[in-house]
């Protein structure tokens, strides 16, 4: 799988937005698995070009309720990534790229959300917003993400979005190179376009 976010379940606006789902799912809820073929990306940007880095796996779920008007109900979600999955097409980078997210110590970034406010956008499609907690290099912040869903019948649903974020507020060390002259932007652009499957 690739990385096309760092983090986005994802700046959209809808309205009629139904209230947050409570922690306890109903008896109806079917859990859906990331399918092998989603993607995400990290991009970012330093004093000297931008670029990306591949996440070559990773995994998550989120538990579904049937729609009642079009948009089913989401009742949590939940994301890892392996940081040995992040890949850049230098290795150099991606050498401090895992050490300034402290992979020995802190091996996945992750995200956890029981509060899932979802509505509809379009005819055919629902808008997501998920409150929860984004753990990165030990380091864990309340963040929410905004993502785009629709339902693709039988063979699940296709969730796409993106999600910024800034390496200080997680304490994450920006990576550097060539004696300082090429440092990293604080910030940092994770996209996401991935398939849920019924497990």
């Amino acid at each position: 799988m690739r990385l096309s976010f760092l983090f986005a379940l994802i700046g959209l606006l809808f309205a009629g937005v139904a209230p947050a789902a409570s922690a306890t799912a109903p008896t109806d809820t079917t859990t859906f698995q990331l399918h092998e073929e989603s993607e995400m990306i990290v991009h970012g940007s330093s004093n000297v070009r931008d670029w990306t880095m591949d996440v070559e796996s990773f995994s998550g779920q989120a538990d579904f309720s049937p729609a009642e008007s079009g948009s089913p109900a989401i009742h949590s979600i939940s994301v890892e990534v392996p940081v040995e999955a992040l890949v850049a097409n230098r290795s150099s980078m991606q050498e401090k790229a895992h050490k300034a997210l402290k992979k020995e110590d802190y091996p996945t970034v992750q995200f956890r959300s029981d509060s899932v406010t979802v509505a509809t956008a379009e005819a055919d499609s629902f808008a997501v917003i998920a409150n929860g907690d984004l753990s990165i290099a030990g380091e864990t912040r309340t963040v929410t993400l905004r993502a785009k869903g629709a339902s693709q019948g039988d063979n699940g649903y296709h969730v796409r979005g993106e999600h910024e974020l800034k390496l200080s507020e997680f304490n994450v060390e920006r990576p550097s190179a060539l004696l300082g002259a090429l440092t990293v932007s604080d910030g940092i652009r994770l996209t996401f376009d991935v398939m849920l499957q019924a497990q």
